[in-house]
């Protein structure tokens, strides 16, 4: 549990970001220095003992006063460079008992400067705040007619308000101190509920839920060490949306046995209550329900069912032919367009409505398709009527490369970018500037690798896409199915959303495209013997019969690339792994061995798991402290100094410290500062890095989507877990990452098991079923 220490704010020392380290001075009840014996004493002991202390906690850099007192909530720990430190998760603004502190203190208060805290001083001594606080009256008539009763109210209102928030503060750490939850928690309860936020926190824990970073796992046990009861109804419901958050194979609804098999988890003895917590959260809005043709009940979070729900509703509209869509923008004729006829006539398919889909495997051409529609579309209507964007900012990198290429005057952006994002002020979410209240401005929206789109950002876009607007959807539905939950692209074309399917390869006859149709269609298919890419040859198996082995064969090709100078072992190749973890030929394992390969210890030792120059990937969609001593960050996605840093970004460490992290990010160019905490461990799938950044010289597949790069190693992975992961659309993904060259690390038997199992069509919606039928949203 949490401590209390009390000590006078000195000065900072310092600062990363909002997190801070400042000298205090230890104080006694009284307020008194306390008096020891330094003689024979290490000065750092000697300093401690005479109450100087370090503080480390998180502080706007003017919330805090030097020389005011202040109690902090947290606890003692050892620090390598700066010693014995207390760790304050919170503080507060205490009232002061000796002199200066007590001047110092009234000099804040409204009304009151340093001559009449004086003043008050010289009449009251100590209890100077008191008599202010309790007897205004009494105050007055110290300080004389030119301070009125007026003014003496409006000082003791101001004290009172001080008293209580530090009363409250004290209840609100014994509730939450040391159980793991961010430091501003307790901050934002008091200024939503006031004095009643320990009364509120106390009855209902799970209130904390609502609050970033307090997690079910850490406010259930808070409840159950309050006293809850195991198996209320309202926890039984709670657990079962815990579970569905937490399911990681991209259901959006889940059958009755996995809501059972959820709260059996948690909730022991025999009072199990699924169909009334399911009741419960459904009355609630956090559950939603519905049954299949067959009469079976299925269970979702409310949300994304609602989010598939619009997805349908706006797809519905679109192919209603009853409903009017007249807008004096169309889709302009392809006659004559710079395409080749099978092309043209897919495309034509593509855009016979306001919304369609153009599908197609690696070199069949679907950017280049899109490529000369939008340049027709800006011949027609000028460039400001375009908007082009992709899941990821290397996607965007590339689909705006190739409009270039073709002297199209459009750029790209991340989706995300598109729909401006915001944070949300209270739930771990993300909002947008545009939806349906504040529609998109452009006419024709080209979105690329659609694959990638859960519904949750489909259902965003398509929010945000007003009357008249038309949206030509690019993707590739062999690969991996999206990270979140659904598959919108796989639901759409299924039931009916108009398609052009190219199916014709048109460029890079080399092995790596032939081998992607043959997976594509279920065919055999085999690697080069040796590499020549220039002859077309640039699928290569780099056989390896166990982990070891395998990792041999990728640290030998590197360090031949870059011994023969063809290209950058570090920013020019990629190894995409299964798992994050488990396994031997795992990420984080796999990071470990890579980063000591590539780029070696220099001798500088900062107690960070980073490296200056070090290939670094977010893991979390994340705002980012911007570094203000880098003048070329492009900062226009901007919120309150920080930038908007999308899962799956790469970049270059430039320095890095023991309490942050200094990487350079680019489409858009920023340069961040990412703050670690290393007291928290590791963060979200990280190798315990304390942040929700990691190394990326090995990255799973998921995050390699929209991505390609010029040399890639795909690791065969015959972990268990590797084989419940990987599938056709894996390997499939894994191997059109490659531009140039492409190695198979493994056994090619372990690649032709994984063409057996076939992954997109496991994921239980009912998009399809709700764009084809009319059926109400939710049934219960």
């Amino acid at each position: 549990m949490s401590e209390m220490i009390t000590a006078i704010y000195q000065h900072e020392r310092h600062r990363w970001d909002n997190a801070v380290l400042l000298d205090c001075k230890l104080t006694t009840p009284e307020g008194a220095e306390q008096p020891v014996n330094t003689k024979g004493r290490s000065l750092s002991n000697a300093l401690h003992d005479l109450g100087g202390i370090t503080v480390k906690t998180s502080a706007e850099p003017d919330e805090m006063r030097e020389h005011l007192t202040y109690k902090f909530f947290g606890k003692w720990t050892v620090h390598e460079k700066y010693g014995r430190q207390f760790v304050a998760q919170a503080f507060v603004l205490a009232q002061p008992h000796g002199k200066s502190g007590v001047l110092r203190y009234l000099d804040i208060v409204p009304g009151i400067g340093i001559a009449s805290a004086r003043k008050l001083w010289d009449a009251f001594d100590s209890q100077a705040v008191r008599i202010l606080r309790e007897q205004p009256d009494i105050a007055k008539g110290v300080l004389g007619n030119r301070f009125s009763m007026e003014k003496a109210e409006e000082a003791a209102k101001f004290l009172n308000q001080q008293k209580r928030l530090e009363d409250i503060s004290i209840d609100m750490m014994d509730l939450l101190g040391g159980r793991g939850f961010p430091r501003d928690t307790a901050k934002m309860l008091i200024a939503d509920y006031g004095e009643a936020a320990p009364a509120f926190v106390e009855r209902n824990p799970y209130l904390l839920r609502s609050y970033p970073g307090c997690g079910f796992l850490g406010v259930d046990k808070m409840y159950l060490e309050l006293g809850g009861k195991h198996d209320a109804l309202k926890r039984q419901t709670l657990c079962t949306c815990f579970a569905l958050d937490r399911d990681r194979d991209g259901h959006t609804w889940h059958p009755p046995e996995a809501i059972t098999a959820a709260i059996q988890e948690r909730v022991s003895g025999t009072n199990i209550r699924p169909v009334d917590a399911v009741r419960l959260g459904v009355r609630s809005n956090l559950l939603a329900t519905r049954r299949d043709t067959d009469g079976r009940l299925w269970v979702a979070d409310a949300q994304k069912a609602k989010n598939e729900h619009d997805i349908a509703e706006w797809c519905k509209n679109r192919l209603d032919p009853t409903i009017e869509h007249s807008s004096r923008y169309t889709w302009p004729s392809i006659r004559d367009l710079d395409v080749s006829s099978h092309q043209s006539e897919q495309l034509q398919e593509a855009l016979r409505l306001s919304v369609g889909i153009l599908d197609g495997s690696p070199g069949t051409g679907k950017t280049y398709v899109a490529a000369k529609l939008i340049g027709r579309l800006v011949a027609m209507y000028g460039e400001g009527i375009v908007a082009c964007a992709a899941p990821t900012g290397k996607a965007a990198v590339r689909l705006a490369e190739v409009l270039a290429e073709h002297k199209v005057p459009v750029g790209a952006t991340t989706i995300h970018r598109l729909l401006r994002v915001q944070q949300l002020t209270r739930e771990d979410g993300w909002g947008f500037k545009y939806n349906r209240s504040d529609p998109l401005p452009w006419k024709f929206i080209f979105l690329d690798e659609i694959s990638m789109m859960d519904a949750d950002l489909m259902a965003a876009v398509m929010r945000a896409c007003g009357h008249g607007t038309h949206l030509l959807m690019i993707g590739d539905p062999q690969q991996l199915p999206p990270i979140g939950h659904g598959a919108p692209l796989r639901d759409m074309l299924d039931a009916g959303i108009p398609c052009g399917k190219l199916r014709e390869i048109r460029r890079n006859t080399g092995t790596v495209v032939r081998c992607c149709a043959a997976i594509r269609e279920e065919q055999p298919w085999g690697t080069d013997g040796q590499l020549a890419p220039d002859r077309g040859q640039n699928l290569k198996l780099l056989r390896a019969t166990n982990a070891e082995g395998a990792t041999q064969q990728i640290i030998q090709s590197l360090a031949g690339i870059r011994q023969a100078k063809v290209a950058d072992p570090v920013w020019d190749c990629q190894i995409i792994v299964a798992v994050n973890k488990g396994s031997m030929l795992s990420r984080k394992l796999l990071n470990r061995r890579l980063q000591q390969e590539l780029n070696p210890q220099q001798g500088r030792k900062t107690g960070s798991p980073f490296r200056d120059n070090d290939k670094v990937i977010c893991l979390k969609n994340s705002f980012v402290p911007i570094d203000p001593d880098a003048p070329l960050t492009h900062n226009r996605d901007a919120v309150e100094e920080k930038v908007f840093v999308a899962n799956g970004e790469q970049g270059r460490v430039i320095n890095a410290e023991l309490y942050r992290t200094f990487v350079t990010l680019e489409s858009p160019l920023r340069q961040v500062i990412v703050p670690r905490g290393v007291e928290s461990g590791a963060g979200e799938d990280g190798l315990d890095t304390g942040c929700d950044f990691d190394l990326a010289y090995a990255i799973s597949c998921h995050r390699s989507q929209g991505s390609e790069f010029p040399i890639v190693f795909v690791v065969l992975d015959e972990y268990p877990g590797a084989r419940m992961v990987c599938s056709r659309e894996w390997l499939y993904t894994a191997i059109s990452r490659t531009q140039t060259a492409g190695f198979l690390v493994g056994k090619k038997e372990t690649a032709d098991s994984m063409c057996q199992r076939q992954a997109i069509r496991k994921r239980k919606t009912f998009l399809t079923e709700l764009i084809v039928n009319s059926t109400p949203p939710f049934l219960t």
